[in-house]
């Protein structure tokens, strides 16, 4: 069965101009380490150039994890990212689901490494169905709980938090 999205050609522009501007901003970071290479190892030229590495990726990781395609086979489902660059298998046997209800009802499913995705009623044109078959194939646990902060999430903060400090600290100096 596949899952039948609501995204509209207003997302994948949306998607568009943000990838043009996350490019931009690392096509600025490249400048800067080509015209710098005999000075790369001032603290200021390293944090300047890692902050928009990061302000140029963050967005294209949080979108990225949202662009995801969904196809459920007789024996697993099948999650694919980045309009299909990614693909990953995860066994019935192997998977959690419990219901949440954050703005609307939804589903969240767990994979055997802790991953969690969540499939929202709002999200998908043929949620109905698509819930019955979740119901019917993946085993409901009911401590299983939507973790909002997710471990990319964590990286990318504390990474950010690091590398804005060190700008910071750079251009007191």
């Amino acid at each position: 069965m596949n899952v039948k999205s609501k995204q509209s050609i207003i997302l994948y522009f949306a998607v568009f101009l943000l990838a043009f501007g996350s490019g931009v901003l690392l096509f600025i970071a490249w400048i800067i380490i080509r015209t710098n290479i005999e000075d790369l190892l001032r603290l200021d030229i390293i944090s300047g150039t890692l902050f928009l590495i990061w302000i140029g990726l963050l967005p294209l990781i949080l979108v990225g994890e949202h662009l995801r395609g969904i196809v459920i086979r007789e024996d697993h489902l099948e999650l694919s990212y980045l309009f299909g660059l990614f693909r990953t298998k995860h066994y019935f046997t192997n998977l959690k689901q419990n219901q949440y209800w954050y703005h609307n009802e939804g589903v969240v499913v767990e994979t055997e490494s802790g991953y969690q995705f969540t499939l929202g009623q709002k999200q998908y044109r043929n949620y109905s169905e698509l819930r019955n078959l979740i119901d019917e194939k993946i085993d409901k646990s009911d401590e299983l709980t939507l973790r909002r902060f997710t471990r990319t999430l964590k990286i990318l903060t504390v990474s950010g938090v690091i590398i804005l400090t060190a700008f910071v600290i750079s251009l007191n100096v």
